[in-house]
């Protein structure tokens, strides 16, 4: 890095978003880079670049300098702009972007772009997925995966693993430090989700490494295979009730 010098944004020049994340969390430009983009980005969500996302991932999410980066160059690699790119550009579909998201509408037919907003139905759906009704785990999770993946277009092998990457980073981040096992508390989750925003005085209480998402995100495969395997229901129960 000798001889180049990145300039770092300062608070009142950046801001956070969120989308499910996760694999780049990154449907219409919100979540997290791997389905996590979740980042500081300039307010007006154009010039992006790199070492911003970099910056954002590290300071705002607590990412190990291997995930943020393996995060990052990938996404760009997908989403195919090796010079500057804007934040409605990360919902290119079917680039970083996917169907089958948790919490976003399909991209309709020959559409380039995927719809931005968040879908209330869909997060609804899937924070019902919750055993407990108060945290959203591994398990949960892979059942939702499996009923939203149940209800939509087959995903390429590429984004099927994005989609369980998002929730793996997103498991790995906000999973509070006293839990015996990755999950998210349905209230945190729910502002992520529908409000783009991380939960008020929500700071990062680790660093997040590669290894250990790679391993939540096997373990939401291995979840997957087996509700898949077992034939067991895995619609949420609004979906049951009707």
């Amino acid at each position: 890095m000798s001889g180049h010098h990145v300039q770092r944004s300062t608070p009142s020049q950046i801001t956070v978003t969120c989308e499910i994340f996760p694999v780049i969390v990154a449907r219409g430009g919100h979540l997290l880079l791997t389905q996590f983009i979740c980042a500081h980005r300039p307010r007006d969500g154009k010039q992006l670049n790199a070492q911003i996302i970099l910056h954002a991932l590290q300071e705002g999410y607590g990412l190990s300098s291997a995930l943020a980066h393996v995060l990052v160059y990938g996404g760009v690699a997908l989403l195919g702009q090796f010079g500057s790119f804007q934040l409605s550009d990360l919902a290119r579909h079917n680039r970083i972007e996917h169907d089958a998201s948790l919490v976003h509408d399909d991209t309709p037919d020959r559409d380039e772009y995927a719809p931005i907003a968040p879908s209330v139905p869909l997060i609804k759906q899937f924070l019902e997925q919750s055993s407990d009704g108060q945290v959203i785990t591994v398990e949960d999770v892979a059942r939702a995966r499996v009923w939203r993946q149940s209800q939509c277009p087959v995903l390429t092998t590429l984004h099927a693993e994005i989609a369980r990457g998002e929730m793996g980073v997103a498991l790995g981040v906000f999973t509070p430090p006293d839990s015996d096992k990755p999950a998210i508390p349905v209230d945190m989750l729910r502002v992520w989700l529908s409000q783009e925003r991380l939960p008020d005085g929500w700071k990062p209480t680790h660093t997040q490494g590669l290894l250990e998402t790679m391993r939540t995100t096997r373990q939401i495969n291995d979840a997957m295979n087996k509700f898949e395997s077992d034939g067991e229901d895995v619609a949420p129960p609004a979906e049951v009730k009707a």
